[in-house]
């Protein structure tokens, strides 16, 4: 999986680094949740956007069918680092098993590949 998954779907630091911001589109009855496909190996799913944090520590965006990629950043260190992470239903996806997985946005009824 290319770290653009992650600029896509998870990095999105537009607010500030002190506060966490969720939208949760389940909650949510005046938004419609983008539909996205994920493929790991040959399983793919078709799925909504259900949560995405971003700003404070831990950084995630969540699926309805169990997915979730997310990133913690690092604010003490002196680096400004993120550990990234994928899991799938509350299972970790080891980094080396990231180049399986395929995601897909989905746009007037076409899927198109994020890469």
């Amino acid at each position: 999986m290319k770290n653009t998954i992650f600029a896509t779907s998870v990095l999105c630091t537009l607010g500030s680094v002190a506060t966490a911001a969720c939208h949760d589109f389940g909650a949510d009855s005046t938004s419609q949740a983008p539909e996205v496909i994920i493929c790991y190996g040959v399983k793919c799913d078709l799925t909504r956007l259900e949560v995405r944090c971003n700003g404070g520590g831990n950084n995630f965006t969540d699926y309805e069918v169990g997915w979730r990629f997310g990133y913690t950043y690092n604010v003490h260190s002196d680096d400004d680092s993120m550990d990234k992470y994928i899991h799938w239903k509350g299972e970790v996806i080891p980094p080396e098993e990231w180049e399986k997985i395929r995601f897909f946005n989905l746009k007037d009824g076409i899927a198109i590949e994020v890469e």
